[in-house]
């Protein structure tokens, strides 16, 4: 991860600009082709974030999009704060 973002009160954006699983990912029908066909690729690392914050009894809502140009993915993690140290 190249960099990590929050507003402190449960949304965290990581920006990873260099993401290797679309390094080399593209389309030959051009770029607008390539980003409609990338959903699939993203929900893996999705999930993955998504199953190791559960693991820790974080539950979260993990999305991913391609920040400026690819390889660069952001990933926004919301996850409900305030109900996890309520429960403590």
């Amino acid at each position: 991860m190249d960099n990590l973002r929050t507003n402190h009160i449960g949304t965290f954006v990581l920006i990873d600009n260099g993401f290797k699983p679309l390094l080399h990912f593209h389309s030959p029908a051009g770029e607008e082709d390539t980003l409609k066909k990338l959903d699939p690729y993203l929900q893996f690392p999705c999930g993955l974030i998504r199953g190791i914050l559960a693991s820790l009894g974080v539950d979260s809502v993990v999305r991913a999009e391609v920040v400026n140009r690819l390889p660069a993915v952001s990933f926004n993690v919301q996850t409900d704060v305030n109900a996890h140290s309520a429960a403590e």
